[in-house]
């Protein structure tokens, strides 16, 4: 997997600023407050419990975490941080999460139903979604590694300023078995930041090296081909070479949207599409190749930054479009080059995008 980091609707987020004499306003929250975060925060399928974590239970039938799992997530105010651990062994019938330095903890409870904003998910789905993206922003299509339904989802509320704070969280069995505990750190920045980015972009090109041209969006016109022979005027599949043995297009499929959408809160959508082509091999001739066609479209959801003084941008993945946690999350620079176009840096992978309206 190329990297491992860390939705449906964007929630809405809500700013305080200032307000007129009279009026409530909600306190700021500082990240190095650990009880402050703690009050403040959610977790997905959490109930609240005051004390300390459960001890690690000394038994082989407890659940283990790998233990240098501990990537930094990065997370938006007003948004979600996702943590996506790692199982060893064991099964896992929830999590117990605590914020480090806080007086309470949460139980994490994944028999209970999912519920986002008053909706609940879908069932989970498998699919080749966003092609695109795999190879423009490194997405895997795995959703960050890890069991998908043992992510700990934390609600990130806007009063949170920017900073960072540590959680430590282990896993529970249904006999009760406590696993070992992990510790990992939440980076929030604050949403969006400039205007001049709220709309929609069509993400109209990769590159290695600007200077020697752009490629068009990956899958654009793609066709993968395959080897067969003509048997009673019917095409065959086979393999390797040799007498009576010729190549022909046996899935062509072609990227008919590839859009980042960034909205003034800070939500982010990004949308795919694609045209399929699969070859007919039952009404096909060897001389009049047919197709059966078939469309995929995808959707996932998150949250963006952009730092006008660095000059970079953090694109945050959370959700895919059935509910289930994504946890991707990238850091670019940014180069604008008009109103209407800009590119992305990817230090990692020393790649790029190119942006247009």
């Amino acid at each position: 997997m190329r990297k491992i980091l860390t939705l449906f609707l964007i929630p809405a987020v809500i700013f305080y600023a200032c307000k007129p004499e009279g009026s409530t306003e909600v306190p700021r929250v500082r990240p190095e407050d650990p009880k402050a975060v703690s009050s403040t925060i959610k977790v997905w399928h959490g109930v609240r419990t005051n004390g300390n974590l459960p001890v690690s239970t000394n038994s082989p039938a407890a659940p283990v975490l790998d233990q240098t799992n501990t990537q930094k997530v990065m997370a938006i105010a007003g948004r979600y941080a996702i943590v996506m651990p790692d199982i060893l062994s064991g099964n896992v019938a929830g999590y117990y999460v605590k914020v480090n330095g806080a007086s309470d903890y949460f139980k994490v409870d994944y028999s209970k139903p999912r519920n986002i904003d008053g909706r609940f998910a879908s069932p989970v789905r498998r699919s080749r979604h966003n092609t695109a993206m795999y190879r423009g922003l490194g997405i895997d299509s795995t959703g960050g590694g890890g069991i998908q339904d043992s992510a700990i989802v934390i609600v990130i509320p806007p009063s949170i300023q920017a900073g960072e704070f540590c959680i430590t969280y282990c896993a529970y069995d249904a006999s009760g078995n406590v696993s070992n505990t992990v510790t990992v750190c939440i980076t929030v920045t604050t949403f969006g930041g400039d205007a001049s980015f709220n709309g929609t972009w069509h993400i109209t090109g990769f590159s290695d090296d600007t200077t020697a041209g752009w490629d068009p969006l990956f899958g654009v016109g793609d066709t993968i081909w395959s080897s067969g022979i003509c048997v009673n005027n019917r095409v065959v599949d086979t393999f390797g070479s040799g007498p009576g043995i010729f190549p022909y297009p046996w899935y062509i499929y072609e990227v008919a949207q590839a859009d980042l959408s960034f909205a003034s809160n800070g939500g982010m959508n990004y949308a795919y599409a694609e045209s399929i082509k699969e070859f007919d091999f039952t009404n096909s001739t060897c001389s009049n190749y047919l197709f059966l066609n078939d469309t995929d479209a995808d959707a996932i959801t998150g949250a963006w930054s952009y730092n006008s003084t660095a000059k970079t941008m953090v694109l945050i993945f959370e959700f895919d479009d059935t509910g289930v946690p994504t946890a991707e999350a990238y850091e670019y620079k940014v180069t604008k080059i008009s109103s209407n176009k800009f590119y992305l840096y990817d230090p990692i992978d020393d790649s790029w995008l190119r942006l247009e309206k």
